[in-house]
């Protein structure tokens, strides 16, 4: 259920006057899980501080290019999933109507 939680699958509330917890699905739980994925690229992409090692590596060594090539490949997933959730969000107002 913690997996769940940090993945915004799920979350824990209580009722008003008890102990006992409760795990709530959302209805946008795919949404919010491919959401929290782009910051988690984020993260990877600024905690591997990728643009340092290709400057420290050289960029025409071979470890260099791997470093550059991994960080053009977070820059490409995090532009690709930022423009698949504004085409999913125009799909579901169509289909679904605003919401």
């Amino acid at each position: 259920m913690r997996y769940l939680a940090q993945t915004h699958m799920v979350s824990r509330e209580r009722e008003p006057g008890s102990r006992r917890e409760r795990y709530r699905v959302h209805g946008d739980q795919w949404y919010e899980a491919l959401t929290n994925r782009e910051a988690v690229l984020k993260r990877w992409e600024s905690a591997l501080t990728l643009r340092e090692g290709v400057t420290s590596l050289g960029a025409d060594t071979p470890a260099g290019r791997r470093m550059a090539e991994t960080l053009a490949f977070f820059e490409f997933l995090e532009g690709q999933v930022a423009a698949l959730m504004e085409r999913w969000r125009e799909h579901r107002k169509k289909t679904f109507g605003p919401g």
